[in-house]
């Protein structure tokens, strides 16, 4: 395929229209409602996603350290199992729906927890486990040795925000596991939403372009029609001026050449008729 059939190819047909003023038009205003979509929906989530889940772990934490601070000081010296299994479902009896186990190095064997078909220690990350058993220097801006520590994680491919602290230095250990299935289903059903507003951003951008493109291009494809009639000999061709903007400008700029071009044919047309004049009087004389 020669040059010149690529370049005629490409300059007819499909590809034309897709070369057009009104496509590309079309398309930056789609680029830049999508782009702006987008970003605001992005961002819009993921505030929403961080508010909506520090609100139901703060107040399952909360909850989780209020009612084990309440309910720990009943605890037997000497607690057995069944003593750890008590206090693990008065704690998560609070209404929270939240589950809690109960560690006791004294009973290494013993599964104290709310719902031991689920949640047991081991179900704990290492990590959380670690920081909850570390203590701290008291000062003055720390008076706890043992702080309550958080993490969120994904038991079984649901999410979970673990909490867990130690009481006292000799006593137990008491972890929170908290679902977090609703705040998924909720930030499930933001994000369609979010979604569904950016296609009827796209949809509007879209439209607003094809108004735009056709308010811009009217006054365009009448300035290619009255240079066409000019080409075609029509000199008294002239635009009606509409405006102050650009396009009217180059509508006055359009009237003023095609006068401009009229004044000169006729000025060329009287000079000729002149010189037939005067060539015909000479030949008279002659």
């Amino acid at each position: 395929m020669t040059d010149q059939q690529t370049t005629a190819r490409f300059s007819s047909g499909p590809w034309r229209r897709l070369r057009s003023l009104r496509v590309r038009l079309i398309a930056v205003f789609a680029a830049v409602a999508l782009t702006t979509a987008v970003s605001a929906s992005g961002i819009a989530y993921w505030l929403n996603r961080d508010a909506v889940l520090k609100r139901a772990q703060d107040t399952a934490l909360n909850d989780f350290r209020v009612s084990l601070s309440r309910n720990v000081s009943n605890l037997p010296l000497n607690a057995t199992c069944e003593d750890l299994n008590a206090l693990a479902s008065t704690v998560a009896s609070s209404g929270l729906s939240y589950d809690v186990v109960v560690s006791d190095p004294a009973l290494p064997n013993c599964v104290a927890s709310s719902n031991s078909a689920q949640y047991t220690i081991a179900s704990v990350p290492a990590a959380l486990r670690t920081a909850v058993g570390k203590p701290r220097e008291l000062t003055e801006s720390n008076p706890y040795t043992y702080h309550l520590y958080w993490q969120r994680q994904n038991l079984d491919g649901r999410p979970f925000v673990i909490g867990g602290t130690k009481v006292v230095t000799t006593g137990p250990t008491a972890y929170m596991f908290k679902s977090l299935e609703n705040e998924r289903a909720d930030l499930n059903t933001l994000g369609w939403s979010l979604a569904i507003a950016t296609l009827l951003a796209l949809i509007g951008s879209a439209l607003l372009a094809q108004a735009a493109s056709a308010t811009v291009l009217r006054p365009v494809k009448r300035l290619g029609d009255a240079a066409r009639r000019l080409g075609e000999g029509h000199l008294d061709t002239r635009l009606e001026v509409e405006g102050s903007d650009e396009l009217a400008d180059l509508a006055r700029t359009f009237n003023r050449t095609a006068e401009s071009l009229h004044g000169q044919v006729e000025e060329l047309s009287a000079r000729e008729a002149q010189s037939r004049r005067f060539v015909a009087d000479m030949s008279h004389e002659l």
